[in-house]
């Protein structure tokens, strides 16, 4: 602005430069929530238990990268506006994942049972005419025996560790009913098979890796689960292999 004075007044002059109109800056762009994605991970060359351990953590450390994401732009968000935002990690892969791992782990517990189930089949006494015959022989007098027996128990201990394979069956079939009638613990029938048939014992001891295997894999992805709904990634989470929790692969089915 220039100022120009003559003898009566003085006139105010707006230079050419500042006298066309100039329109007002557009508005911001309105602000998109970005899209939430977080691929799944699987760990090659490892047991089920290994998959499904770094399955989970992969989505904690995923879930906590999108908080720390989310939180950078909070001033974008009304309130429901960001808890929906960390909502949306839930649909992606990496939070699928963790019900996946959980249901393999579980399936693999399955497959310990089926196992075991087949030793005990192959243990068991049904057969054809000659075989059932022969069995129901062998119950008859062992069951004399131990109806007579001061210690029932420490006797059929003693039958368990000289039987046949075919008397192992009939023992295996007989002996809990036997001593539940009697009111008396059927505990170590299995513990006592354990000595008498090596394979019995593996698969006994491949089904309580699985079922703690279970156990450690359903808290953590319960963990998990209601971290993803409070919005909060666990801090903590149990790992099987640790040296806390004893040697690696002590929870594990499939380690050597």
């Amino acid at each position: 602005m220039s100022f120009e004075q003559n003898a009566n007044s003085v006139r105010y002059t707006v230079p050419a430069e500042h006298r066309s109109y100039k329109p007002p800056p557009p508005p911001p762009e309105a602000f998109a929530p970005p899209r939430v994605s977080a691929s799944a991970i699987k760990a090659t060359d490892s047991t089920v238990l290994e998959q499904a351990y770094t399955a989970m953590v992969h989505a904690r450390n995923e879930f906590q990268k999108h908080i720390d994401e989310t939180n950078e732009q909070r001033h974008h968000y009304t309130d429901e506006g960001y808890r929906g935002q960390i909502a949306r990690f839930r649909d992606t892969d990496a939070a699928k994942a963790v019900d996946a791992a959980a249901e393999a782990v579980q399936a693999r517990r399955d497959q310990a049972q089926a196992r075991l189930n087949k030793v005990r089949r192959d243990l068991s006494p049904a057969g054809d005419t000659a075989k059932e015959l022969r069995a129901t022989r062998f119950w008859n007098r062992t069951k004399a025996v131990l109806d007579g027996a001061k210690e029932p128990g420490s006797t059929a201990r003693e039958l368990i560790a000289n039987g046949s394979r075919e008397e192992l069956g009939v023992l295996l079939e007989e002996l809990p009913a036997y001593f539940t009638a009697k009111g008396q613990s059927t505990d170590w029938i299995d513990a006592s098979l354990n000595q008498a048939v090596p394979e019995f014992a593996a698969a006994r001891a491949e089904l309580r890796k699985a079922d703690v295997a279970v156990a450690i894999t359903r808290q953590n992805a319960d963990v998990l689960r209601r971290g993803f709904d409070a919005g909060r990634a666990p801090r903590v989470m149990a790992d099987p292999f640790s040296d806390r929790l004893g040697d690696r692969g002590k929870y594990d089915p499939d380690a050597a």
